[in-house]
């Protein structure tokens, strides 16, 4: 319980850095890790939401947008 609490700092304090729902991207980051199963985590792996970005994309003229 103590991971999970320590994850979820740290989807607060980064989603405000990138105006990013931490709620959203917290809910993304259970579908793409089965609510952090340890089976479906790799070591190599440090994007449990599997966010990404797109430049110069489409998404109302934003130059960044996820």
């Amino acid at each position: 319980m103590e991971l999970v609490e320590e994850i979820s700092k740290l989807y607060i304090k980064w989603g405000s850095t990138f105006n990013i729902r931490p709620d959203f991207a917290w809910s993304q980051m259970c579908i793409e890790t089965d609510f952090l199963n340890p089976n479906n985590i790799k070591t190599k792996n440090n994007n449990f939401s599997g966010l990404t970005y797109l430049k110069k994309g489409n998404d109302n003229g934003r130059e960044y947008h996820f």
